[in-house]
């Protein structure tokens, strides 16, 4: 689609002097964001994730643990001002931020760029957009910045491929995309969004990944803790309207942020660069499995052998897998209960052979006694692949992944994918889109608000309050 103008550098004509901590230069950034100026295509990419992050909302809020939190959060009294996804009654906004989040990642379908992002945008903006009767253009305008400047954090602070092994932290990063996101909804200005980015830095949760529960092949229902950073943000935009100060200095220098984070690198954060192509939301993955992002490749080589090859899972011997070192050494287990199942490679293998559909059906907990799933995973194999390893230290990495079947007989098949689908430059399409879109939601609000729902997301600048929208998602 054709951008409404060159370059994202020259907006308001900012001139910034370089001694201006970091933090004064996001929030002037984030201040100088338009609806005007916003390419076709970011605003179209935005409303694709819009409504994929509502529909994983949806999904998440039929698993236990989503019932459970949106039942702990309803039980506190408070102002009645925004709706949590499917629950019957309205919250605080913040603290609708907080549920909300926490259901947008419970199913691991959401979007992906080195962690969720849509899960600490998404939610801060609808909670306060419903409260302050938000329109589309400014819900647009609050989502492409809070994912445009917490990924250019996230570059910024990426860890070393030897780091990353023993440290990692998502949501420590995501805090950031919240309190942008959550700052322009609330009319934040420059110092003010500045102090908020600082505020919200203190509310970061610890950069937790490896204690996910991978160890003990029991993921923790806290997760990557999104609800607590899309509330840290929030908390910080409405500190920092409410006058409070924060330290501006808080990214720069050898004691700033990335040493918090627990990161070993920090790239200078680059406020002047970038043209409407390089926008964040089109750098941002949809899944097409419930699954971490790790196994993604090799679902996808095992969907393309069962539809390019003719043969009989019955007769399966073995699968050999070959990919990066993420994968083989913390995602090749067998889960000990049901929550684990879409960080499991081996299950999900044997998920996806037999045709069982992705989304909230892969946490059954009858998988874990089904002898044939059980058979089919113990049958792949895992194996370390160079390239592959190298390609996942990018910043723009690439995940790869090669399966090997063999069956009875000798025969052998062979897929290798290097941008699986829903990467950026291997998309959903927009059909593919509102079929995961679907399958999420229907079950839950039926057929008639699915499609009202789906309607209004791609038309999002025409309405002129949001609440409206909010009100469809209501249970």
């Amino acid at each position: 689609m054709n951008s409404r103008r060159k370059g994202i550098s020259g907006m308001n004509q900012m001139k910034i002097d370089d001694q201006v901590g970091t933090a004064d230069k996001l929030g002037h950034f984030a201040d100088s964001l338009r609806f005007e100026i916003i390419s076709e295509s970011a605003n179209h990419a935005a409303k694709r994730l819009i409504l994929d992050s509502i529909g994983c909302m949806v999904g998440g809020s039929q698993l236990v643990q989503g019932r459970k939190m949106i039942d702990f959060f309803a039980a506190f009294s408070g102002e009645e001002e925004s709706t949590i996804v499917t629950g019957r009654k309205k919250i605080p906004s913040i603290h609708a931020g907080y549920v909300n989040a926490y259901l947008a990642n419970l199913l691991d379908f959401d979007d992906t760029y080195f962690g969720h992002p849509g899960a600490t945008v998404i939610p801060p903006v609808l909670a306060l957009g419903e409260k302050l009767h938000t329109s589309g253009k400014e819900v647009l305008t609050a989502v492409i910045a809070g994912y445009e400047i917490g990924i250019r954090i996230a570059d910024s602070i990426k860890p070393s491929r030897r780091r990353l092994k023993k440290v990692m932290g998502l949501s420590t990063w995501q805090v950031f995309s919240s309190v942008v996101a959550a700052g322009k909804a609330l009319g934040l200005k420059g110092k003010q969004m500045a102090d908020g980015i600082s505020l919200a830095a203190l509310n970061s949760p610890v950069p937790s990944v490896r204690k996910l529960g991978l160890e003990k092949r029991e993921i923790h229902w806290m997760k990557n803790n999104y609800g607590w950073a899309a509330m840290g943000g929030m908390l910080g935009a409405m500190m920092a309207q409410q006058g409070f100060l924060g330290d501006r200095t808080v990214f720069d220098g050898p004691k700033g942020f990335w040493v918090m984070a627990g990161s070993d690198k920090f790239r200078p954060i680059s406020i002047k660069e970038g043209t409407p192509d390089k926008w964040a939301v089109e750098r941002v993955s949809i899944k097409p499995y419930s699954a971490c992002r790790h196994i993604n490749p090799t679902l996808d080589a095992v969907s393309s052998l069962m539809e390019s090859e003719e043969f009989i899972v019955d007769t399966i011997r073995q699968i050999d897998v070959t990919s990066f070192f993420e994968l083989v050494e913390n995602y090749s287990f067998f889960p000990n209960e049901s929550f684990t199942i879409p960080f499991s490679a081996p299950y999900l293998i044997a998920l996806t052979l037999l045709r069982i559909p992705t989304g909230p059906q892969w946490f059954e907990p009858k998988h874990l006694s089904n002898s044939k799933v059980k058979e089919l995973a113990d049958s792949v194999h895992f194996h370390r692949w160079a390239e592959a390893d190298a390609l996942y230290g990018r910043v723009e990495r690439e995940l790869i992944s090669r399966v090997a079947i063999e069956v009875e007989g000798g025969r052998h098949f062979e897929k290798e994918v290097r941008l699986p689908k829903g990467d950026p430059r291997n998309p959903l399409t927009d059909e593919e889109l509102r079929v995961k879109f679907t399958s999420l939601v229907e079950p839950v609000l039926g057929p008639s608000r699915t499609n009202e729902i789906c309607a209004e997301i791609f038309h999002l600048e025409k309405i002129e309050d949001c609440a409206v929208l909010a009100r469809r998602l209501a249970g």
